[in-house]
């Protein structure tokens, strides 16, 4: 196996789709994938545009978005290393559904779409978790449209800060430190709201000595406190 096969073999195994593959299909994966750079604000497709391949992230962020009826952006998802991005298009064939842009630098691998296709084929554990985790991500956007008609922001604001912290945040017991800068309009696009919304709820929430900024990172002071006021309707 050469050094580049075992790189790609190692970031496919931190993949949800292909972690249950054994070693033999997933070698024969990786020989179809490439690393691609992905510079910072880089578009990788636009919505609308045809399903080329399969992108899994071995480092950086990607913000997958949609514009609104008013022509604002909203966020989706991020997506950082170990998840697979553009997976719904090459299902059914049709378009890509929202916008992808690398939020800095990055790296991932590319699964050309027809290569994709003939791995499906041979491999039905990629097939059941690829249901699986359209189906989280069906479940995840119909969760986040009960949250947009029904609470209040401040939870919803707990809620995703909460999310993020799982991944882009190191420990600081009892709280967290947030390891990438989230910009008042990164969380805004996140919520569907205005800036000056997030700017509002941000100042009581440090007010309330719920989070702190170190820096220009913010840090949640404590991950159950904000926990519970997440669960206040």
């Amino acid at each position: 196996m050469t050094r580049l096969t075992d790189t790609c073999v190692q970031a496919l195994r931190r993949c949800q789709l292909f972690a249950d593959l054994d070693e033999q299909p997933l070698s024969s994966l990786a020989s179809y994938c490439r690393a691609t750079d992905l510079p910072a604000g880089r578009l990788l497709f636009a919505r609308g545009d045809p399903a080329d391949g399969l992108r899994v992230m071995m480092q950086g962020l990607i913000r997958v978005w949609l514009n609104d009826a008013d022509g604002n952006e909203l966020t989706l998802a991020l997506l950082g290393p170990g998840e697979a991005l553009g997976e719904m298009a090459l299902i059914d064939g049709g378009p890509r559904s929202a916008s992808a842009t690398a939020l800095g630098p990055g790296r991932a691998l590319y699964l050309d779409a027809r290569d994709f296709a003939r791995v499906l084929e041979r491999e039905p554990a990629i097939a059941r978790h690829l249901v699986e985790l359209l189906a989280a991500r069906l479940r995840a956007s119909n969760d986040a449209m009960l949250d947009i008609a029904f609470l209040p922001l401040r939870t919803r604001l707990c809620r995703k800060l909460l999310d993020l912290a799982e991944l882009h945040a190191r420990p600081a017991p009892p709280g967290a430190v947030f390891r990438r800068i989230f910009s008042q309009t990164d969380l805004a696009q996140m919520l569907g709201v205005s800036r000056e919304a997030v700017n509002r709820q941000l100042k009581a929430m440090r007010h309330d000595g719920d989070i702190r900024f170190e820096g220009r990172r913010l840090a949640i002071s404590d991950l159950a406190r904000l926990e519970a006021i997440s669960e206040l309707m």
